[in-house]
């Protein structure tokens, strides 16, 4: 059935919208009937839940405004015997707007991810699959299968993000996963490039599709665990699979792609710690995962890389689409929409160009939903036939769930979000009605009207039939006579899919043909871009093409010359682009290239001018131009030459003396990371700590020098000298700077160290306080017990001898004046966390009667003073109180020195289980999951993690500030109990078995086409050269230990509640 357009049911109404660091906690796994929160004037609700929906991934509406949506119980790790994913068509049988009843249209799917509809097929993304379906009776069962490509990867990081574009091209994004390449199957040549494996020899560069009915259709299984190729990307192919491309590149998990009314395409792009992505694909860009020399993430300061799209964000983009619905206010139109699964909201952003970066005009993502107290866990979003924005959610579960009868039980949303002055109804509702009639009967202008339909599936159709009319090309170009002056009818949108239209229609003649030029010439500025664009496409450099297209001729070169000398970056962005994607450089563009690169200011235009070099130079023209007087020049050949991996290494020490500060700064960057080597080591990047840090510095580049500062001014070469390592010992901001010579190279770094306070260094080991009855100074000592440290706080007495026993432990500094004290309680402790205390009282002297129940232990601690004997005892959390040095006052003395060792963690008879967990979450204390989370013999979590947010990942685990956002308790008990089943995606253990015998395990920090690094639990790294690697498997075994046998329900419940409240 169709979305309803007239009746208004009631939604529930939320509150003003907020930014998105300010909106409202999300506060449990979710309420299952509470609704997500809404901006002010908007409202929501559910048009479908379960048991209609469970776990839904992907959808789309077809040219009748129906909507399919792709669900089952595929993810997360399926085996060969699970049921397969299947689509439906969501059935309103009442048209109040609300889906009632599902049919389904097609089954037997690997996890389905992506869904789009061309004409009468719909495209499946289903990795390792790519499955067109048909439905050829008209029964809405698809009864017809095209398994196009398979091999693709599994269904981490898979295929996601099918979208037809006007130009004719399916796209498509792929994350980094990797087929398994044989010995039955192999994808199409593209996707084995991105996973960086070679097929053998004679393997066809497109393997031939197969077509069967739905009962014969047969999947390709993938085991999950096998997910790791080089790097993701986007492609296109045509609607046959064949003339398969790669668009852009170095993308890890690029969920999902859309383009804009000017067929510009972003993207969102998953990382598992230094946030998310927003990128602006476009031909040729590489954004860093798996770069040929040098991977990089945030794209910023990195000549190699384009920069990205918007700031990260610290959540799990998935769904994005363009939005422009005539049912929302101004302020929601013309906008880009997300969703954040992690964080569980939808955001949106009004773009805006800065020369040819496509970015965001604000700082920040804005918030349009956000899941407060519901179950919102957001995958896709598209807009409906009626203007709403429709968002499916999957239940609280990561993968499928079954009950005891083998049915799937996850929950799953379809959420509708609408303006409640929406003024378009009546609009919208002609519009949708008008397509109930067969397009055959529509006339060619109401043809090129309907390339401005709200759903991108009627654009397609239309400008598909438009294609067909001979008609079309003079109805067009008539439609296109007055957008010269800007104040016209035709929406933007409609001209980008009229242009391509117009280009693709096989009736184009000659003459159209130049009024068509005369537009890349003379036009508005978003009709010249998108004009050139389709000549692009459809241009042959070699010889005239047939049936009235555009050969590459003298008015197409003063196109192209026009552009790159054009004002408007855009421009000669595209004029860059175009040339890079012919078959050879014309003679005549050679020189206008060259003086367009010498004066080119803009980032992107000048990344996507040293491509054209890449593309087109040979190896002695690079390096030609590498020994050239002009520095952009050279810069630029030296970007193309290291792309194509070139041998320039004998070049680099002339040009790395460059008085271009960007062109040394690359040369410097090629030659550390040719070695697999960043331009600096830091061993402590910045961070928190107690007494002193020692920080070491090692410049990669030779030769060179390492000039810093303490106090947060910039270093020059007359600052001090980097002395190799240095002690820190207070609060201070180091900046340092690499020179070679009297060059400075690369920007200078700048590292933040905070040294704790007292206090929080005696917390964090979870001592609340410590309460002296005499008033005299007890301390926490910032030092552990070691040889020179004092013994006392009111004598200069030292520790001369500390036996093992006493290594990382917590050590208390008393006061000896109390040692001549005669009271029950000296002094009280307040613990967080159970302990273990051990005494260290004089040897000299008789023990006090409450010490006789202590342990006695082995070893002794001794002092320029004397000699101490040792008593333990293990004490719960809560107040702990110690009497009286001595039973009297016979004999000198000095007073007992108190040490600590946190945690006391022992192996519990029962394991703990997330349902004891949950019932003392109540009685949580963040206090004491702070003690557990820092203290030494506690949980240990920071030695691995960060709980709060850094510019810098220095964890060798996740980052745990995500948690915060998440609100999720049951997910973070589950993955303390168990947690190899909810590993954070990314943080799966990698194991690199080498040729010569080596095993080497490690979580991935990045990858480049000649290299991997692995992070070490040591807090270092290990760089493997690819060449040297025999076999490397993900293993599905997380790192972190299991605490189900080590902490108590209520030990649990208190880190989660620190987590949540970070």
């Amino acid at each position: 059935m169709l979305i309803q357009f007239l009746r208004h049911l009631p939604f529930v109404i939320l509150f003003t919208a907020l930014p998105a660091a300010a909106y409202g906690q999300n506060t449990s796994n979710g309420d299952l009937d509470a609704l997500p929160d809404v901006a002010e004037e908007f409202e929501i609700r559910f048009v479908a839940k379960e048991p209609l929906t469970r776990n839904p991934c992907a959808m789309a509406f077809d040219v009748h405004g129906r909507l399919f949506i792709g669900m089952g119980p595929q993810y997360r790790s399926p085996t060969p015997n699970t049921p397969g994913d299947s689509v439906y068509l969501m059935i309103d049988s009442d048209n109040d707007g609300v889906f009632d009843k599902k049919h389904p249209f097609a089954s037997g799917f690997n996890n389905i991810q992506g869904l789009c509809w061309h004409g009468d097929d719909l495209w499946i993304a289903n990795a390792p699959d790519l499955t067109i379906v048909r439905d050829t009776d008209n029964d809405d069962v698809a009864d017809e299968y095209i398994r196009l490509y398979t091999d693709l990867g599994n269904l981490e990081h898979g295929l996601h993000g099918l979208t037809w574009g006007p130009d004719g091209r399916m796209y498509m994004s792929k994350g980094n996963s990797k087929g398994h390449n044989g010995p039955k199957h192999y994808a199409p040549l593209p996707f084995r490039d991105l996973a960086g494996v070679a097929a053998p020899s004679g393997t066809s560069i497109f393997p031939k599709p197969v077509v069967s009915d739905a009962a014969n259709y047969v999947k390709t299984y993938h085991d999950p665990a096998d997910d790791w190729g080089r790097e993701g990307g986007v492609l296109s192919c045509l609607e046959t699979g064949e003339d398969l491309r790669i668009e852009s590149r170095g993308y890890r998990n690029p969920w999902d792609i859309a383009f804009d009314h000017e067929f510009n395409f972003l993207g969102t792009d998953n990382d598992q710690n230094q946030g998310d992505r927003l990128f602006h694909s476009f031909y040729g860009a590489h954004y860093g995962w798996g770069h040929n020399w040098s991977a990089h993430w945030t794209c910023e300061n990195h000549l190699p890389t384009p920069e990205l799209a918007g700031p990260l964000f610290g959540g799990s983009g998935t769904g994005i689409t363009y939005f422009d619905s005539p049912a929302f206010p101004p302020a929601f139109r013309g906008v880009w929409m997300f969703n954040d699964w992690l964080q569980r909201r939808t955001h949106f952003f009004k773009p805006q160009w800065k020369g040819a970066h496509l970015t965001t005009a604000a700082k920040e993502y804005d918030v349009l939903v956000s899941g407060g107290d519901s179950l919102f866990k957001p995958t896709d979003l598209e807009v409906g036939p009626n203007g709403s924005l429709y968002i499916l959610g999957w239940g609280r579960e990561y993968g499928v769930q079954w009950n005891d009868k083998q049915e799937q039980v996850n929950e799953g949303r379809v959420f509708e979000v609408r303006w409640r002055h929406n003024k378009a109804k009546e609009e919208l509702l002609a519009k949708h009605q008008r397509w109930q009639k067969p397009l055959s009967d529509w006339t060619t202008k109401e043809l090129i009207s309907g390339l401005d339909d709200i759903l991108a599936v009627r654009r397609i159709a239309a400008q598909e039939a438009l294609i067909l009319r001979k008609d079309g090309p003079s109805e067009i170009l008539l439609a296109f006579q007055d957008q010269s002056d800007e104040s016209h009818d035709m929406s933007i949108q409609q001209a980008t899919w009229a242009i391509w239209a117009l280009i693709r229609n096989p009736y184009t003649q000659k003459e159209q043909g130049h009024q068509f030029m005369n537009l890349c010439l003379h036009g508005p500025i978003h009709i010249r871009i998108q004009a050139m664009r389709a000549l692009r496409q459809h241009t042959d450099s070699i010889t005239n093409i047939s049936n009235g297209q555009i050969p590459l001729d003298s008015d197409t070169l003063e196109i192209l010359e026009t552009a790159l000398s054009d004002k408007n970056a855009r421009l000669r962005f595209e004029a860059y682009q175009f040339i890079t994607q012919i078959d050879h450089l014309p003679p005549k563009i050679h020189l206008p290239l060259l003086e367009a690169l010498k004066v080119e200011t803009d980032y992107i235009c000048f990344y996507a001018g040293w491509h054209v070099l890449k593309q087109h130079y040979s190896s002695t023209r690079l390096k030609a131009l590498l020994l050239n007087d002009d520095s952009s020049l050279q810069l630029a050949a030296l970007l193309a030459a290291a792309e194509r991996r070139e041998t320039i290494t004998e070049l680099i020490p002339q040009i790395i003396q460059s008085d271009s500060e960007r062109l040394r700064n690359t040369a410097a960057l090629y030659t550390t990371r040719k070695s697999g080597n960043s331009m600096f080591y830091i061993n402590n990047p910045g961070g928190e700590f107690t007494d002193t840090i020692s920080v070491s510095l090692l410049s990669y580049l030779k030769p060179s020098q390492i000039y810093y500062t303490l106090d947060g001014t910039n270093p020059s070469n007359e600052s001090p000298r980097w002395p190799g390592s240095l002690n820190i010992t207070r609060s201070c901001t180091l900046k340092f700077a690499v020179y070679s010579g009297d060059k400075q190279i690369g920007p200078i770094a700048e590292y933040q160290y905070e040294r704790l306070t007292a206090q929080a260094t005696v917390e964090r080991q979870g001592i609340l306080s410590i309460l002296s009855e005499t008033n005299r100074l007890y301390r926490v000592s910032r030092q552990g017990p070691q040889k020179d440290t004092k013994a006392y706080t009111d004598r200069d007495y030292i520790l001369t001898d500390v036996p093992k026993t006493l290594e990382n432990t917590v050590f208390i500094q008393t006061p000896n004046d109390d040692s001549e004290e005669f009271r029950d309680t000296l002094v009280s402790i307040e613990l967080a966390i159970p302990s273990t205390i051990i005494i260290a009282h004089d040897t000299r002297i008789t023990e006090p009667s409450w010490l006789s129940n202590w342990e006695k232990i082995k070893g002794q601690l001794t002092t320029n003073d004397t000699t101490f004997g040792l008593f333990q005892k293990n004490v719960p959390a809560g107040k702990l109180t110690l009497g009286p040095n001595r039973p009297d006052t016979r004999g000198s003395a000095s007073q007992y020195l108190i040490f600590l060792q946190p945690g006391n963690l022992k192996q519990l008879a029962d394991a703990t289980t997330q349902e004891a967990v949950t019932a003392a979450i109540p009685t949580a204390d963040a206090q004491r999951g702070k003690a557990l989370f820092f203290a030494t013999g506690g949980a240990g979590c920071f030695k691995c993690h960060d709980a709060k947010p850094a510019d810098t990942p220095t964890g060798f685990g996740p980052n745990l500030s995500f948690l915060k956002e998440q609100r999720n308790p049951n997910h973070i008990i589950k993955s303390l109990l168990t947690p190899s089943s909810e590993i954070k995606e990314g943080f799966a253990t990698q194991v690199i078995i080498t040729h010569d015998g080596r095993t080497i395990t490690g979580i991935l920090k990045h990858e480049t086409g000649e290299s991997i690094t692995l992070n070490q639990p040591n807090e270092k790294s290990v760089t493997i050269s690819r060449d040297k690697i025999d076999e490397r498997v993900s293993q599905k075994v997380s790192a972190m230990p299991a605490f189900d046998r080590l902490l108590t329900p209520q030990q649990i419940a208190d880190l989660v509640k620190y987590l949540l409240e970070q």
